[in-house]
């Protein structure tokens, strides 16, 4: 193994790639070697105390190195390392990624659209190995003819996030857990659509959101739901007006609850009062973060069955529902994509209310699913998929 690992991607607890490049470099610091070198900027406005003493290393390293490292228009070549270059969506790397190098060069990478290009193919086999934050990434990429290609799944801080018991919040009433970032892809339509039907029938049901979204104009895909045509208002600090936008969606404001934006290490908390979690996502590049800790919790999960949440899907550990009617989005590369069954939901929901035991062992399997994906485990897996390369 080289001495380094540089990692192009930034450390926050606000977002997914944040929050696993943070699980990353802390599990490295504990393990002494290879040492993390993060080439981005770290996000430490809502880091706890305790997390920003752990980095405070990085950050120093930082401030002392990275502006001598880094000059505008040259590459940096860093001798005895590896680079982990973060991809996505067309396979596209950062500024950050084309600035530096290392003697080996991986691409960490999670796309959602997949339409294959001659440049995309060409950016991809640039690098020594492909590391995929899912099966299906994986499978994409083979079929593209990229040979040295690992899924390597993201992880959970199963000590953070495992059952707990409640305290009550909701005064007994059935509570459903929503998340993620408000996106098309997210299917938090889906989850309104479905909650209308079901709040109908059980008054005392609420629906407890986390739809907040530090970037606003990937909403805008929203206008191809087949369910709504309008997003949410913007409060004048740029967040959304979620309790008006699902009253104009047919529930009332008493069964709905928005969380705004909860640091990740708050999220037990909120998770341990919830009776079930719905996660119709349209499309996943990974493996879905939120349903995993959520999972992890021992909340019962209805999750739809496509792209990279299949790699979740297992015997009993959650209720998966069907999401093979295709999603058009002409010229988008969406193939894979699953638009996920309204009926299907709402049936979900109904086994969780009716049979709250069944729920709970559903809940339970998923939380003895999810210890298997804990951090050490997953960098343990990701650290010999870059052995292999070195």
């Amino acid at each position: 193994m080289k001495r380094w690992l540089g990692i192009t991607w930034g450390l926050s607890n606000r977002f997914g790639w944040g929050v696993y490049g943070l699980n990353l470099v802390l599990e490295l610091l504990k393990r002494g070697e290879p040492a993390p070198i993060v080439l981005e900027p770290i996000v430490t406005d809502m880091l706890p105390t305790e997390l920003l003493a752990k980095v405070q290393p990085l950050i120093d390293f930082q401030q002392q190195h990275l502006q001598t490292l880094h000059r505008a228009g040259q590459v940096a070549r860093l001798g005895d390392s590896v680079i982990l270059h973060s991809m996505g969506n067309g396979m596209q790397r950062s500024m950050v990624s084309h600035a530096f190098e290392g003697d080996v060069n991986l691409g960490v990478i999670f796309f959602e659209l997949n339409e294959k290009t001659p440049e995309g193919v060409a950016q991809l086999k640039k690098f020594d190995a492909m590391i995929a934050g899912s099966s299906w990434n994986a499978e994409v990429m083979r079929s593209w003819g990229v040979e040295n290609v690992e899924a390597v799944f993201q992880g959970v801080d199963t000590d953070l996030f495992k059952p707990q018991p409640r305290t009550g919040q909701y005064n007994g009433r059935f509570a459903v857990f929503s998340g993620g970032k408000l996106d098309f892809r997210k299917g938090q339509d889906i989850v309104l659509e479905a909650f209308k039907i079901f709040a109908k029938r059980h008054d005392d049901a609420v629906l407890v959101t986390a739809w907040q979204n530090i970037w606003p104009l990937t909403a805008l895909g929203m206008m191809h739901s087949p369910y709504t045509k309008t997003l949410p208002k913007l409060y004048p600090d740029d967040s959304f007006n979620m309790v008006d936008w699902a009253a104009e969606h047919g529930i009332p404001q008493e069964q709905f609850v928005d969380l705004g934006l909860v640091p990740n290490e708050k999220m037990p908390a909120v998770l341990a009062e919830m009776d079930a979690a719905v996660f119709p996502n349209r499309c996943e590049g990974g493996t879905n973060l939120v349903a995993m800790e959520t999972m992890a919790c021992g909340v019962p999960c209805i999750i739809a069955a496509n792209t990279g949440q299949m790699d979740l899907v297992g015997e009993g550990n959650c209720i998966a529902i069907s999401s093979d009617t295709p999603v058009h989005l002409p010229g988008c590369g969406v193939e894979g994509w699953g638009e996920a069954s309204i009926d299907e939901i709402v049936e979900a929901l109904e086994t969780c209310y009716t049979d709250r035991e069944a729920a709970k062992s559903i809940g339970t399997k998923g939380a003895a699913f999810m210890k298997d994906w804990a951090w050490p485990n997953q960098i343990s897996s990701l650290l010999g998929a870059v052995e292999k390369y070195t």
